[in-house]
């Protein structure tokens, strides 16, 4: 989801004609043209809606970058109330991670397939990195707010819901995997679950396809086939052929060269936020980062996303990991990120075995006699 879409701010971040605060997505919500600056994110609500309505077998789901609500029309209240309008079977449970800005998780699932709630916990996974990629640039310092969230049932069904770190010059993601067995140690404690019955859900900010497996005890998670580029409108992140700087032919991977702008330019592309501000005139700037916003246009267009990272893992993954979209179109109305999906087979408590689905958007989660999940809004 979006925080900042939910809350309604404008993405140029103005005050007192000087640039504001930051969020990726900023480039996003600005191609919103509707009058209404939190229309992508009810356009997201109704995606998630769509979702759980069609997808018969869907299970489980993972909700990123959530407002904390209760009693109104907007954030995880608004979410509850209408998976609810669905089937009371559909539950929600949100958590706020006390790092950082102190970010809201979401897992939805539905009880008769899954399980009633035995406990649930956020953390925050604050690791300190330590990877170079090849070209010895190295990986950002700790970043505090970037939660994982644990769901544990009654019938031994683990859902972890993940939003990690980004560490755009991160490439083997060994730091990760390290925190993550360690945090999983510290929710379960002396509690066994069988590494067949978890799904980890997410927005795992990787954008060179490294992250393939997580290891669990003497198992491992994974998926099938190649994740989807899901990632993501932003300057940094995707970008038509004449901006893209290929890495790696064999994995198909590589980066956007984020294009440089004066206030002047920026100024001809409708933000004029910048006059007054004498200390930007005549400077450049690339487009990332806080208050630069100029319209992405066709360079924000689904085919040009350069991405991976929104994926779903399970000891037993049937299908591929795949975006859900289920009409064609250009651009996202929605989210930044698409929201992917795939069918896993998951032990169930008692030798029973069932097949579930699980689906994300920044994540969302479906069914366990054939079950689905999901990713990320």
């Amino acid at each position: 989801m979006s925080f900042a879409g939910d809350s309604g701010l404008d993405p140029k971040r103005v005050k007192d004609g000087k640039r504001g605060v930051f969020e990726s997505e900023g480039a996003f919500h600005k191609s919103n043209m509707t009058g209404n600056p939190r229309q992508y994110w009810i356009n997201a609500l109704q995606f998630v809606i769509h979702f759980w309505n069609n997808e018969a077998d869907a299970a489980a789901m993972g909700l990123q970058e959530m407002n904390c609500t209760v009693g109104v029309d907007t954030g995880s209240a608004a979410v509850d109330s209408a998976m609810k309008a669905i089937n009371p079977d559909i539950e929600t449970e949100t958590k706020q991670c006390q790092g950082g800005a102190k970010p809201c998780m979401t897992i939805v699932w539905k009880k008769s397939v899954l399980g009633e709630k035995d406990k649930s916990e956020i953390y925050d996974l604050d690791y300190e990195p330590t990877e170079r990629i090849a070209n010895g640039k190295p990986a950002h310092g700790k970043q505090a707010g970037r939660p994982i969230q644990f769901l544990l049932t009654n019938k031994k069904i683990l859902l972890v819901n993940i939003h990690a770190p980004n560490s755009p010059n991160v490439y083997t993601f060994q730091d990760f995997k390290i925190a993550f067995q360690a945090k999983l140690a510290t929710f379960l404690g002396d509690e066994e679950v069988d590494p067949k019955n978890i799904i980890v859900m997410g927005d795992f900010n990787d954008r060179y396809d490294a992250l393939n497996e997580i290891p669990v005890g003497d198992a491992t998670l994974t998926y099938q086939g190649k994740a989807p580029l899901s990632c993501c409108h932003n300057w940094d992140s995707s970008c038509s052929a004449n901006r893209y700087s290929v890495l790696d032919t064999v994995k198909q991977t590589g980066t956007c060269v984020v294009p440089e702008y004066t206030a002047e330019d920026m100024n001809l592309a409708g933000d004029d936020y910048v006059v007054g501000d004498e200390a930007l005139i005549g400077k450049k700037y690339a487009l990332a980062g806080p208050g630069k916003r100029i319209l992405m246009k066709e360079e924000g267009e689904l085919t040009n996303y350069r991405y991976y990272g929104d994926k779903i893992f399970a000891a037993n993954p049937v299908t591929p990991i795949t975006t859900y979209r289920p009409l064609a179109a250009l651009s996202s109305t929605q989210s930044d990120h698409e929201m992917v999906k795939a069918t896993i087979e998951i032990g169930m408590a008692g030798g029973k075995r069932s097949k579930g689905r699980r689906s994300t958007r920044k994540s969302k989660a479906k069914k366990a006699k054939k079950s689905k999940a999901t990713r990320k809004h």
